[in-house]
């Protein structure tokens, strides 16, 4: 799981909780927040990227059979990778991966269709901190609509008023 050090960076309004296990993904999460208004088809084409980084490290760690092609789809539709995550997280993958794929390869997606995916890499976010990075759900703080230009430019904007 190798990600620039520009993603790694980005900071996010929901993703931090994922940090300190996975920082490659809070970087991808931030980098969507941010241009979810701006740019709707690459934030969702980064939750697609965060989604396929979170099925190879779901595999990993719990050490499920390597796959002879480990692309997204077959990652997801592994009979092990399905009957060890639950049915909603499954889900929840699959919708990413769609619509993903549908950003990328056909140029399709809008800004609300960003922000109600990022809601849904939220949930697997949520999910991994409890499932993999023993969290508690008590320490995951409330999704929050990112605003325009995501937390680094809120930041950026501060700075010079």
């Amino acid at each position: 799981m190798f990600a620039t050090p520009q993603i790694e960076t980005m900071k996010s309004a929901n993703f931090e909780l994922l940090r300190p296990k996975w920082p490659e993904l809070a970087g991808l999460g931030g980098f969507a927040e941010a241009y979810a208004h701006s740019d709707p088809i690459g934030a969702i084409g980064k939750l697609r990227i965060f989604c396929e980084q979170a099925a190879k490290s779901v595999h990993h760690d719990l050490r499920l059979p390597k796959l002879y092609r480990p692309n997204l789809i077959d990652l997801l539709d592994d009979a092990a990778f399905q009957s060890a995550v639950p049915d909603i997280v499954v889900t929840k993958m699959h919708t990413l991966r769609i619509e993903g794929n549908r950003a990328v390869h056909g140029n399709q997606g809008d800004a609300t269709a960003a922000l109600r995916l990022l809601k849904d890499a939220y949930d697997l976010a949520r999910w991994l901190f409890v499932t993999f990075g023993d969290g508690k759900v008590a320490d995951c703080p409330p999704y929050v609509e990112p605003p325009e230009g995501g937390v680094e430019a809120v930041g950026r904007r501060r700075e010079k008023r």
